[in-house]
């Protein structure tokens, strides 16, 4: 089942930040007892307006809770974090959203994941897209969709990239979306929404990039408007 946890903290924005807390959380629980874990950044969740990182743990047993709360602890002690909270009764828990709500959360985190190695291990490399995420972006997710196996009007001229990290990651990313079952899928507009916004909200891409990404992308491939072409994808 799946337990939410809200880190409270200035830093939920900076980049490396929620990452390192979700990680720390992950390898709080016994390995064989997690079978999921997503996390995002927000300014309101709910009806919580702090900044916090929540991270949603998907635990076989509620014995686990204890070790993760005791690593919460510890890292509210050590100044990691400012507060935290394992019951936040501001927001909806996440256990009570739909199958496609879970598929692109734990598909997304996981490639935002992608992007965070990629970040540790050549950081001159990666300033390539912290230095413009939305010309980063704009090459990246057609070809994220493509490798995917997601089909959208134009996808056939969607060709490789001449950066050499817009195609690793691209297909490292596909591979992972390319493995959701999809008759696990119940709504496909759900998933692919959920998809896109969550990840380029792991990411750091504010909503205002996001939403100047999608809109080019509709216009790119002949859609009237975003709603159009997000409502277009099918896998």
């Amino acid at each position: 089942m799946y337990y939410d946890f809200y880190l409270y903290t200035d830093e939920f924005w900076d980049f490396d930040k929620a990452f390192e807390v979700t990680k720390t959380l992950v390898a709080s629980v016994d390995p064989e007892q997690l079978t999921g874990y997503n996390f995002n950044r927000y300014t309101l969740e709910g009806e919580d307006r702090e900044p916090h990182i929540t991270v949603r743990l998907n635990l076989g047993s509620i014995n686990q809770l204890s070790k993760v709360t005791e690593k919460l602890h510890e890292m509210n002690s050590n100044e990691d974090i400012d507060d935290f909270s394992d019951n936040n009764p501001l927001v909806r828990p996440f256990r009570e959203y739909s199958i496609n709500h879970r598929l692109a959360h734990e598909a997304s985190t996981q490639c935002a994941f992608k992007f965070y190695d990629k970040k540790k291990q050549n950081q001159q490399e990666f300033q390539v897209f912290t230095r413009n995420k939305v010309v980063f972006l704009r090459e990246f997710i057609p070809l994220w969709l493509k490798y995917s196996g997601f089909v959208f009007q134009g996808v056939a001229n969607v060709t490789s990239s001449s950066s050499t990290l817009i195609e690793e990651l691209a297909k490292e990313c596909g591979a992972i979306v390319g493995s959701i079952e999809v008759n696990q899928i119940t709504d496909i507009h759900v998933l692919s929404e959920r998809l896109i916004h969550i990840f380029m909200n792991c990411v750091c891409v504010p909503r205002n990039e996001e939403v100047t990404v999608l809109r080019n992308l509709a216009s790119r491939f002949g859609y009237n408007n975003l709603q159009e072409f997000l409502s277009d994808l099918t896998l």
